[in-house]
This record gives C-alpha cells, sequence and structure tokens, in this order.
C-alpha cells in the first residue's frame, strides 16, 4: 500500500439517538411531549433540573406542566423547546405530565413521564 488509509464512511440511521441527546421530533400543532427527564431517570434531591417539553412553539399558546397530577405549573419558552426549572426536594417516584393550549381550544395532554428521586 502507498499509506493512504481508507475512509470508511458510516451510514448513520436518520431515527437513531446520538450522544444520549432525543432526536427532534415535528410536532404537530396542539401537541407537546415530554423530552427530559426521561422515562425511569433518576434525578437528585438537591439542584436544578430542567425539564425539556416539545411542542409546537408556532402554534401553542402555552404549555403547562403538573407533578403527579397536582398544580400544573406555568413552563417558559426559549431556543424551540419549552422549560420548566424544577428543584425536586423529597424523595420519592413523581409522574410528570406536559400540557398544551392553542388559544381557547381545549388542552391536549403528553403521555405521563415516570422518574425517581433520589438523594
Amino acid at each position: 500500500m502507498s499509506g493512504k488509509k481508507k475512509v470508511v464512511k458510516k451510514k448513520v440511521d436518520a431515527g437513531r439517538k446520538i450522544s444520549g441527546r432525543a432526536k427532534r421530533t415535528s410536532v404537530k400543532a396542539g401537541e407537546v411531549h415530554i423530552d427530559f427527564p426521561r422515562e425511569d431517570d433518576v434525578l437528585p434531591t438537591s439542584g436544578h433540573y430542567a425539564v425539556r417539553i416539545g411542542g409546537n412553539t408556532n402554534t401553542n399558546t402555552s404549555v403547562e406542566v403538573s407533578f403527579d397530577n397536582k398544580k400544573w405549573f406555568q413552563c417558559r419558552q426559549a431556543a424551540g423547546y419549552y422549560w420548566f426549572d424544577w428543584y425536586p426536594t423529597k424523595i420519592a417516584g413523581v409522574t410528570l405530565v406536559a400540557r398544551c393550549k392553542n388559544g381557547g381550544r381545549a388542552a391536549k395532554r403528553s403521555a405521563p413521564r415516570k422518574v425517581r428521586i433520589a438523594g
């Protein structure tokens, strides 16, 4: 051989998760889903966790998140996602649900996402 290395290009599946990051999916008007935390993630009781919610930022007028089907909290919009700054304090299992409102229409909810809070 002449000393040149053969370059092998790998085909990347467009639907695959890369580097532990969730792939960006297109969201229909009035739909919402929780990107992070992922199902069965274990989160610490101390500190901050940014809940990331995907939704159509052009059509959703508000997005909220609820913990264990209790009070709804307004999310902020930034970088093409909706975010909630969460400071978990109790060791427990928690179920998150997001909902979006599109003007005066009824709210649509995400699938529930179960996580654990550990010390």
